[in-house]
């Protein structure tokens, strides 16, 4: 939340561990961003495209998740990011285990 901007190559992780089903919103989160729900075998099974800032919608990942990765809004589509996808994890792999 308070993020103003990031630069196209950053992005934000949240861990769920046990993973889970999990609900996001973007309260108090100013710039549109895309939400990427990846699930323990780092397969996407959800994204939300442009979530609409300061919304307190909850944005539901319709799975079991273990990483949500949140990056700028429109990113996905231009990287051709979709559901379906999978996430290299050594890095995010790595922060798990800390």
């Amino acid at each position: 939340m308070h993020i103003e901007f990031m630069e196209e190559n950053e992005g934000m992780i949240f861990i769920f561990d046990p993973p889970r089903k999990v609900s996001m919103w973007m309260r108090n989160t100013p710039m549109t961003l895309d939400i990427i729900f990846i699930n323990k075998d780092g397969g996407i099974i959800t994204i939300e495209n442009s979530a609409t800032p300061y919304s307190t919608k909850g944005i539901p990942s319709n799975g079991s998740i273990k990483w949500v990765l949140e990056i700028n809004g429109g990113l996905s589509e231009r990287l051709n990011i979709k559901k379906g996808d999978s996430v290299k994890l050594s890095a995010i792999g790595a922060l798990a285990e800390e």
